[in-house]
């Protein structure tokens, strides 16, 4: 009885025409730690917007990123400047929320997938997109792609 239609038909045979629905739980980590990475990038475009707005749109805040991913916070000169680029960091951390979406939506179906007997045709996000996760990756929040947006001069 792993489908919650299963487990209604189950449940029917039982009391018959008294039951009205029944859900199947399941548990959804994958789910959980991209949604939970997914709010904390969202705090982190408001705390950006933020920044734009407190100098009237004068200064918008910019990120240095060597190889397509951000420089560390505590960085040295240790990467050569050929390396580096500054990005807006709205629009960065924008398309890295898009990224994100498209990885909850997937969970939400295969989680569905699982509960209601439906077909899974959607893809899952691509390995460039995918970071591999241990115990602490939320507080380190990876991006899931190298940016190929704006280059700001």
């Amino acid at each position: 009885f792993r489908t919650s239609r299963r487990l209604k038909e189950f449940f029917n045979r039982i009391f018959p025409d008294e039951v009205l629905f029944a859900t199947v739980a399941v548990t959804t980590p994958d789910l959980d730690r991209v949604v939970a990475e997914r709010a904390a990038l969202v705090r982190e475009i408001e705390e950006a917007i933020g920044e734009c707005e407190a100098s009237h749109g004068k200064n918008r805040p910019v990120l240095q990123l060597v190889d397509g991913k951000p420089k560390p916070a505590a960085c040295c000169a240790f990467y050569s400047n050929e390396r580096t680029t500054t990005v807006d960091k709205v629009e960065y951390l924008k398309d890295q929320l898009a990224v994100l979406c498209a990885e909850v939506a997937y969970y939400q179906k295969k989680a569905l997938a699982v509960t209601d007997d439906l077909e899974l045709e959607m893809e899952s996000p691509s390995p460039q997109q995918r970071v591999p996760f241990g115990p602490d990756s939320i507080a380190k929040a990876a991006p899931r792609a190298s940016y190929t947006g704006s280059v700001l001069s």
